[in-house]
């Protein structure tokens, strides 16, 4: 916060939250966008039941994170990759 302080001026910053109440940037936002697109190509493939844009959100308790072996197996594949 010391940097901002420092760096941009309570008129800047003013500015930067008047734009952010107008166009909404951020990951919130990403997710949202990326789920509005996701779902509408879903539901146009004839699905029963319609997806909304919140069942694409990635969320903490969505993303499981790599076990070691799986990370080294991973970083084994890539390294193949790279070394041809």
């Amino acid at each position: 916060m010391g940097e901002i302080k420092s760096t941009m001026s309570s008129k800047e910053l003013t500015g930067w939250i008047a734009y952010f109440e107008l166009e909404p940037f951020g990951y919130e936002m990403d997710n949202y966008r990326t789920g509005v697109i996701a779902s509408t190509v879903a539901n146009s493939a004839g699905r029963k039941k319609p997806l909304v844009p919140s069942d694409f959100f990635l969320t903490k308790e969505k993303i499981k994170p790599d076990s070691p072996n799986q990370l080294e197996t991973k970083l084994k594949t890539l390294a193949s990759l790279f070394s041809k």
